[in-house]
């Protein structure tokens, strides 16, 4: 799963993850459906091409570090069930630096789990230190959204 919302690494923090995600295969009727990821609703949706997730209902402890509905999350793509594309981290200390890594997983053959790995890049002083930590995104369909 994804790492709760930011961690603490020794004198380092982390990142609250935002995520916007392109998904052919993944798609409810209408052109949305929701999605769970660690408390959070996120709305996937088509944009062009690509498939978007945003936070649709962010929980309190996200909107206290400035996480807003409609930020995003993850933007990317799917090829035959496998995902690409780029997640978008924010550093609750640091707000306006804006970290993105490269992701890649797959939609899972139910097509009501998705899962995406990628190395984050860690912050030190509000900058990348070359250190990264890597991380997991599960997110799980809701229905009735």
């Amino acid at each position: 799963m994804a790492t709760a919302f930011w961690t603490r690494l020794g004198s380092r923090v982390c990142c609250v993850t935002a995520l916007t995600l392109s998904l052919v295969a993944v798609q409810a009727t209408a052109g949305s459906s929701c999605w769970d990821m660690d408390g959070a609703t996120l709305r996937l949706s088509v944009e062009g091409a690509d498939r978007v997730l945003r936070y649709q209902g962010p929980p309190s402890v996200l909107v206290d570090l400035g996480i807003e509905r409609g930020a995003l999350l993850f933007r990317g793509r799917e090829t035959d069930g496998a995902l690409q594309g780029t997640a978008h981290a924010i550093s609750p200390p640091c707000p306006e630096a804006e970290v993105t890594y490269p992701v890649e997983g797959q939609v899972h053959a139910s097509r009501n789990r998705i899962t995406l790995r990628g190395l984050r890049p860690l912050l030190s002083a509000c900058r990348p230190d070359g250190s990264v930590a890597a991380e997991t995104l599960v997110l799980v369909r809701k229905l009735g959204c």
